[in-house]
């Protein structure tokens, strides 16, 4: 995906293309490069910013070219609420999805791959992160990841969508795998209101709405190619600690009965075989 090769495409220019086409569309490139960037019309040229930010909203569907025009994807054209607020939802579909234009999706592997990787043990250099990662099955080479900025762009993304979090400003050091800012944007998928909802079922759920981690398509993809015999019924690290801090936060409860005997189990020993939200 452009998204982790290029650094141009960011959110804050992906969103301002969105919510120009949203009041205005379509346009040619000349119009949405001359109400973004004013100052470029002096010089003649296209900014090299609004070339690529409009090519990755291409690539995730947010905006489709016809001939010299850019509109809006349909879906966003029907799209009512707070763009500010759904943007990250709606860009984790694309972003993690197992494909995107048909392709696999290497950012989507990328990701699950950093997310499969014990929370006390993350990488916490560039050359840790890609020594690891041929280590473990993949090829830097095959990713495009021998620069270091695209590592850079992958921690600015995830972090974005809500996977982790980087308590240090120093480079790529600091990473700390925390799902919980996803898992509560998408609480209301999750866990429907006054449900309980099975933990495979929940389970089943996270894997539709966010492929990888648990129950998702591209976290199974990595572990087979990490040769990671991962058990069935235990709930990955990320998940396990983005679940906890929803508990503590009495965002969501789950608990297992005595006798419960289909159940899952977080990688912290606890067993969970019910979810439903909590009282905040």
């Amino acid at each position: 995906m452009k998204i982790y090769k290029q650094p141009e495409p960011v959110p804050s220019r992906m969103l301002a293309v969105i919510k120009l086409l949203k009041i205005s569309s379509p346009l040619p490139k000349n119009e949405i490069v001359a109400l973004l960037y004013p100052t470029a019309q002096t010089q003649d040229k296209t900014p090299i910013q609004v070339t690529r930010t409009l090519s990755a909203c291409e690539e995730c569907g947010l905006v489709e070219k016809d001939g010299i025009l850019y509109k809006l994807s349909d879906e966003l054209c029907q799209d009512t609420d707070n763009i500010d607020k759904t943007f990250p939802i709606t860009m984790a579909s694309r972003a993690l999805s197992p494909e995107v234009g048909g392709t696999t999706n290497l950012f989507a592997q990328i990701c699950a791959w950093i997310l499969a990787q014990p929370v006390l043990e993350l990488p916490q250099s560039y050359d840790e992160f890609k020594n690891t990662f041929n280590k473990q099955g993949f090829d830097i080479s095959d990713f495009g990841l021998r620069n270091d900025q695209r590592w850079d762009m992958i921690i600015y993304w995830m972090k974005y969508l809500g996977l982790i979090k980087k308590i240090k400003d120093e480079g790529i050091k600091g990473v700390f795998l925390d799902p919980t800012l996803f898992f509560t944007r998408h609480i209301d998928k999750l866990v429907n209101r006054d449900e309980e909802v099975t933990a495979h079922k929940f389970r089943k759920r996270l894997g539709k709405l966010c492929p990888v981690l648990d129950g998702g398509e591209v976290r199974k993809t990595v572990l087979n190619n990490m040769e990671n015999e991962w058990p069935d019924d235990k709930l990955c690290e990320a998940t396990s600690f983005g679940l906890e801090r929803l508990k503590l936060q009495k965002k969501i409860e789950y608990w297992c009965p005595d006798d419960q005997r289909k159940f899952l189990r977080t990688s912290f020993g606890e067993k969970i075989a019910f979810v439903k939200l909590g009282k905040v």
